[in-house]
């Protein structure tokens, strides 16, 4: 990759993560049913750190795609 003009790095596309309650929102479900499916499903795209949860925004939408939960 060439160095820009300014000799600037480019800088990372910047992740954005949504909570379970972000999630349900949504989907317009209940916070507890995005919990549950995230415990029940492995292939449901989470990022835990203990006891935080979080959703990587890009992953979690093309996992939905791929189900057919939206367009």
């Amino acid at each position: 990759m060439a160095a820009p003009a300014d000799g600037m790095e480019p800088r990372p596309a910047r992740h954005e993560y949504l909570t379970p309650h972000d999630v349900a929102r949504m989907l317009q479900v209940n916070q507890r049913t995005v919990l549950r499916w995230a415990a029940e499903d492995p292939s449901m795209p989470t990022f835990r750190m203990g006891r935080v949860i979080r959703f990587e925004q890009v992953a979690l939408v093309r996992w939905l795609r791929k189900r057919g939960r939206i367009t």
